[in-house]
């Protein structure tokens, strides 16, 4: 009986604990920028979903808010979506943001109002 009962309480031991790893990665709804475009491009609204971006460069502050969201962390042409595709941090969410790291971003915007550029902006979360 004692046995069993050890056998039983490891078992769920290790149940917890691979439930409570589970959960410990953050889901995003879109697993990569260009999964986030191409659903963009099929009609979808982005605006509060989350995208997970892995920065093509360093944070670049842009002076005087030339794009209007105060940096870029990915730039890249897409060739799915016919545009260069820009990731822009809200404010200083996004600032300390290196080359190769990967971010989650919460979108606050899209602005593709110039024929082959799309901006997407967003709080890093």
């Amino acid at each position: 009986m004692r046995k069993t009962l050890s056998i039983l309480l490891t078992i769920v031991m290790v149940v917890c604990v691979g439930f409570a790893f589970a959960g410990c990665g953050r889901r995003t709804d879109y697993a990569s920028v260009a999964d986030a475009v191409e659903a963009y491009k099929s009609g979808e609204n982005l605006v509060g979903k989350t995208i997970s971006v892995t920065a093509n460069m360093d944070y670049a502050p842009v002076p005087g808010g030339v794009t209007g969201y105060g940096g870029v962390i990915f730039c890249s042409p897409l060739t799915g979506a016919n545009a260069n595709v820009y990731i822009c941090p809200n404010g200083s969410t996004g600032r300390g943001t290196q080359k190769g790291e990967t971010v989650v971003m919460r979108v606050t915007d899209v602005d593709d109002h110039l024929t082959y550029s799309i901006y997407i902006a967003g709080d890093v979360i």
